[in-house]
């Protein structure tokens, strides 16, 4: 007999200001190595972490690594905060939005 398979995706954004260790962190976590020398991230970067929480279920993490900015340029992260438009403030609503509902659910 098959034991029912329960499956969760939770889509975090990791945002901070530049050269605090967003992608350091991300790195340790996902691949259990740490290195001193990471170049800035430009854009997003995006690693994918998978938990098998029980013998039923799987809940996979995707963490999306944002690149900071400078205080008081850009737009990226800073402009999250701001509360400037950028193309990502949509989503993370959305995800915001999921992530609320996931939770009532339980």
């Amino acid at each position: 007999m098959q034991v029912p398979h329960k499956e969760h995706l939770y889509k975090l954004l990791v945002i901070g200001d530049l050269g605090v260790g967003k992608t350091s962190i991300i790195k340790r976590y996902v691949h259990q190595n740490f290195s001193s020398h990471y170049r800035a991230t430009i854009g997003v970067d995006f690693a994918l972490k998978v938990l098998h929480w029980d013998p039923e279920t799987v809940v996979r993490l995707q963490l999306w690594d944002i690149a900071g900015e400078q205080r008081g340029r850009g737009s990226g992260a800073g402009a999250l905060r701001s509360g400037s438009p950028v193309p990502g403030q949509r989503l993370a609503a959305k995800w915001e939005t999921q992530i609320s509902w996931a939770l009532r659910r339980k």
